[in-house]
């Protein structure tokens, strides 16, 4: 299988967020087609994964992985997903948490009431980092 897409991460590659950002913006007009959409694009993930799934290449814009206000939004939450970029950074970008180091480890302590902590540890999750507990 080959994919060639400028804009976009092919839906082959696409998380679920990612799914919703995408279809949210574009020509849908009821919540019904967004689903149908949505359910044909994770059916045709099914096909990369399990005994004798195809090879996958895709060729992308490097723009399309390195849009990181839009990506961390889209990876967050479905609120920063739709959000402007400086909605994104006054979010999720400048967090008010205090950093503290021992032992060669450094913690990073949020405060207990933030409103955007549960959609700033969604996106430090899905990009690969330790669990932090608030």
């Amino acid at each position: 299988m080959r994919a060639f897409d400028v804009q976009v991460i092919p839906g082959q590659l696409q998380c679920p967020e990612y799914v919703w950002a995408l279809l949210s913006t574009g020509r849908y007009h009821s919540r019904e087609e967004m689903e149908r959409e949505a359910e044909e694009r994770w059916r045709r993930q099914d096909t990369l994964n399990g005994e004798g799934a195809p090879v996958f290449w895709a060729v992308l814009d490097e723009a399309a992985l390195r849009r990181p206000v839009r990506a961390a939004g889209t990876l967050a939450d479905r609120h920063h997903a739709k959000a402007t970029g400086s909605t994104i950074r006054r979010n999720l970008i400048n967090i008010p948490a205090r950093i503290a180091t021992s032992a060669r480890r450094i913690r990073l302590h949020l405060p207990e009431n933030w409103p955007w902590s549960p959609g700033f540890l969604t996106l430090w999750a899905r990009t690969g980092h330790q669990p932090i507990t608030t």
